[in-house]
C-alpha cells in the first residue's frame, strides 16, 4: 500500500500529466479553428486589405499567446522529467 505521501506525488504526477495533454489538445483545436477561420476570410469574394490585414494581426496575437502556452508547457514536460528521474 502506497503512504499517504507517496499517494500525493502519483496524484500530482497524474494531474501534471493530465494538464499537459489538455494543453496540448488546446493548442490543436486552437490552431485548427484558426486555420479554418483565415481559409474562410481569404476565401471570401470582396475582401478588403483590411480585412487581411486584421486577420493577420489577430493570428499575430494568437501566436503570440500559444508561444506564452508552450513555454508554460516546456516548464511542466521539464518538471515532470525532474520529478520522474528521481
Amino acid at each position: 500500500m502506497l503512504s499517504s505521501d507517496q499517494s500525493n506525488h502519483n496524484q500530482a504526477i497524474n494531474n501534471l500529466i493530465a494538464s499537459i495533454a489538455l494543453q496540448e489538445s488546446f493548442f490543436s483545436d486552437v490552431i485548427y479553428n484558426e486555420s479554418q477561420r483565415l481559409n474562410n476570410i481569404v476565401n471570401s469574394q470582396g475582401i478588403t486589405p483590411d480585412e487581411l490585414y486584421n486577420a493577420k494581426l489577430c493570428l499575430d496575437e494568437i501566436s503570440q499567446a500559444i508561444s506564452g502556452l508552450e513555454r508554460i508547457l516546456q516548464a511542466k514536460i521539464e518538471f515532470f522529467e525532474s520529478e520522474f528521474s528521481q
